[in-house]
């Protein structure tokens, strides 16, 4: 029977996907956020969990980049 070892949770972060498409982690307004993740990932390392589930935002499957709010574009 599965059991749940744990939870983990995230803020919004506009454009952390085209950060981690783009290989930018050391882009300077990103890299917090990268570093932010590693505790995670060390746990999820450590943990091994067998099955992740995940629930994520639709935005960059809805919307249009070209809709992304001034500063944001890449």
């Amino acid at each position: 029977m599965a059991r749940i070892v744990g939870a983990i949770a995230g803020s919004h972060t506009p454009t952390i996907g085209f950060a981690y498409d783009k290989r930018k982690p050391d882009d300077a307004v990103r890299a917090p956020i990268f570093e932010a993740c590693g505790p995670m990932q060390e746990w999820l390392a450590a943990t091994k969990p067998g099955a992740l589930y995940s629930v994520a935002s639709a935005e960059a499957t809805n919307l249009d980049w070209d809709r992304e709010p001034a500063g944001q574009k890449q």
